[in-house]
This record gives C-alpha cells, structure tokens and sequence, in this order.
C-alpha cells in the first residue's frame, strides 16, 4: 500500500478494504480453529494499527459493524497518516524500494547474539510492476550489501520474510539458497508480510486476490521467510 503514487485518502480506503477482509478471515477462523474472536483477530493487522489504544478498548468495538467504523476512522486512521508520511521520506531514499536494518533473525532465540541484514521492500516504481525495473532491483541490493559490509561487517547473513518470497521474479533477485532455506512465517501474525498480496502494484485493494481467497478459504501467498548467506547474495547480484 505504502508507494508515492496515491494519495492519503486512496491510502485509507485501501486500508478500510484489507482490514475489513482481514476481519472476515478472522471470523471464518473462529469456526475452523474453534477459537473465540480474541485470539483470531491476532492473525490480522487490527491490533497494530490501533495501537496504543489498549485491547479492551479496541477489541469490543472491533466486533460490532457499527462501532468497528467509526474504530477505523478514530484510531487506525491517524496511524496510517504517521505511516504515510513515513513512506514519503523513505521510499524515496530506498535502493530500488529495498529498505534494511540490523535484527535478529525472525523466531530465533531472543537472546542470540547474531543480527542478519533484514530486508523490507517497497514499490518505488508504481504504478509498474517493480520486476519490470529489475536492473534497479539488482543495484539497489547490491549497494545494500556494500553498504552493510562497510557499516557492520560482524553481519554474515541477510533474510526477508513476507508474500513476496512466493514470487519466481522476487526469487530469482537472490542465489538458490535463498529458496533452500525458506520456511513459513508461523504462528501467523498479523503483518503485511502475510496481507500485502491484497494490494496491487498501483496501492489499491485487489480484487481478484481477495474473491479467490475468500472463495478458497486460505492463501495462495503465505508469509514465507528466505534467508541465505551476505556473500552468496553478493556472488549472485554480481554475475547477474
């Protein structure tokens, strides 16, 4: 959703349009998994984005149609123009709409030591399809792998996780073991890592994603996270 092409009220109504699927499978999930609402509703994007607004608030407003409404507009909505603004400063300074940070590695030991070169990604290419920029996308990584090993040369390993991971173009920006170790993002949790493949390319809502899930019952694009090693990605990035 976050890209320079739409404007803030486009953002939200892309918004408005995946969170409330988010709460229709959400919803569905309470049957299939014979849970109550509280402990579903942790597979979607809800919780964050009404933050810092405590659960007990939130959450009883959340499960009325009418009240979950006027919820969206008083306590997600100022959090997506915090995020927009964000996007605004940010995209423009990605490498090809790829953004990093030192973290450990996702569902690993807290206390472990060991911080991998996380990437995140953008559309900074909107309204194409980035993939159809894929020089840039190369570039942009590489730099980032330069750059990660001038600033914190203790890092040896980068990962990724989300939708995009089931993509062969987003796959093949990276060497063979970036696939081999691919493992899925579980427990869900609600991110866009898992929810971004309901957004298209211009930032809008998808809706021919969102009919064949709510037809299907599941995803077609889990949240999968890849990793490989910083100087595999390297090799692969420079013979490309």
């Amino acid at each position: 959703m976050w890209n320079m092409l739409l404007t803030f009220e486009e953002t939200v109504e892309t918004a408005r349009r995946l969170l409330e699927l988010e709460f229709q499978y959400a919803e569905a999930m309470c049957h299939r998994e014979k849970k109550l609402l509280p402990a579903t509703i942790g597979y979607t994007e809800w919780g964050d984005l009404c933050a810092p607004l405590p659960r007990l608030k939130w959450l009883p407003q959340l499960v009325k149609e009418g009240t979950r409404h006027q919820l969206f507009y008083e306590a997600v909505v100022p959090n997506l123009r915090r995020m927009f603004n964000e996007a605004q400063k940010t995209i423009p300074m990605s490498k090809g709409g790829f953004l990093w940070e030192p973290q450990r590695e996702f569902g690993a030991d807290p206390d472990s030591p060991e911080e991998l070169l996380t990437l995140h990604f953008r559309n900074k290419f909107a309204p194409d399809s980035p993939f159809d920029h894929r020089d840039e996308l190369e570039k942009g990584l590489l730099e980032i792998v330069e750059e990660c090993e001038s600033g914190h040369p203790g890092i040896k390993r980068v990962q990724c996780a989300g939708w995009l991971n089931n993509l062969p173009a987003f796959l093949s920006l990276f060497p063979a073991e970036w696939n081999e170790e691919r493992t899925l993002c579980f427990p869900m949790e609600g991110s866009i890592g898992w929810w971004g493949s309901f957004i298209d390319r211009r930032g809008h809502f998808h809706e021919g994603r969102a009919e064949k899930f709510l037809r299907l019952g599941g995803f077609t694009c889990p949240g999968i996270h890849c990793r490989c090693t910083l100087a595999a990605l390297k090799a692969h990035l420079k013979q490309a």
